[in-house]
């Protein structure tokens, strides 16, 4: 199968009708009928119920169909990268991040690169992220570092600089939240802390677990697989959540019925944002993104 017997499946879905998907593609309907014909002998199974009036897909091709879609989908995304990476002449960068808060960070900073460098952007989990750039598939990374848990990383062949250090700060419905200027720990007992990652991973909640390993013994906590997700189970009561202080006005919606406050007793600074890299790689585009990260505009 190919790209355009993908497209003429997709349109004839679409239609509901193999002469309005003729008449589409200047093709006779004849032919139309064929090439579909030949795409459900590639397949294995009838794709379309072929009534008098019209033609239906049948479940197997509405299943296909949303595969199709995703297939052109992925296509049209591979051919619009090669292009820019053909005709443009600079040199690649690959950077990934982890949250949408170092995500905040790093998009001014890239913004300044885009004219000189061509960019590939990826948001993985943090044990990926620091896989990745050991094997070269990315350049270079933002990751929270948690030195006590980590060890240091150049034991293991990564330079790393520190981009943004802030406070820890926590969130919970403004129904729950009471009074005060911050929260008591042993409302982790009560309610699950809940955290965004893109993928499967324990980096953050091992992270959080030991910062508040002093006062809290006992906490439920787990990953959900959005942060809209995250920041409307908060607003509704459903948990609390960890983030960065400094970084949330760039990133979460003030009508989300979430107030913000530290936990009593715990020490707070301890976000610290770095940008991880092969010590024996010197990309010039590294360089100059960790210049452009340390521009003002960064708000730091």
């Amino acid at each position: 199968m190919d790209q355009k017997q993908l497209t003429l499946f997709i349109e004839t879905a679409q239609l509901g009708s193999f002469q309005q998907a003729a008449l589409k593609n200047l093709l006779s309907q004849r032919a139309v009928s064929k090439r579909l014909r030949a795409l459900e002998d590639e397949v294995g199974t009838p794709l379309f119920d072929r009534q008098r009036n019209q033609v239906v897909l049948t479940p197997a091709g509405q299943h296909f169909l949303t595969r199709a879609q995703e297939i052109l989908e992925t296509m049209h995304a591979a051919s619009t990268e090669a292009q820019r990476l053909g005709t443009h002449h600079a040199q690649r960068l690959a950077v990934g991040y982890f949250s949408p808060f170092d995500g905040a960070l790093l998009r001014p900073a890239l913004s300044r690169l885009t004219p000189h460098y061509a960019l590939t952007i990826e948001e993985k989990g943090m044990e990926h992220l620091i896989s990745d750039v050991l094997l070269g598939h990315l350049d270079c990374a933002v990751i929270l570092h948690h030195l006590p848990l980590d060890g240091p990383l150049d034991q293991v062949n990564l330079a790393s600089e520190t981009i943004f250090q802030g406070h820890t700060t926590m969130g919970i419905s403004a129904a729950l939240a009471g009074e005060g200027p911050t929260l008591a720990p042993q409302l982790l007992t009560q309610l699950p802390v809940i955290y965004y990652i893109s993928e499967p991973s324990t980096y953050l909640e091992t992270g959080f677990r030991h910062s508040v390993a002093p006062v809290v013994d006992h906490l439920t906590i787990h990953r959900v697989p959005s942060f809209e997700q995250l920041q409307l189970l908060v607003g509704l009561g459903q948990g609390v959540s960890f983030y960065p202080e400094e970084l949330l006005s760039a990133v979460v919606n003030p009508h989300a019925g979430i107030v913000y406050r530290r936990l009593a007793g715990i020490d707070t600074a301890n976000e610290t944002f770095q940008l991880i890299y092969r010590k024996d790689r010197h990309h010039p585009g590294v360089r100059a993104l960790l210049r452009a990260l340390r521009q003002p505009a960064n708000g730091r």
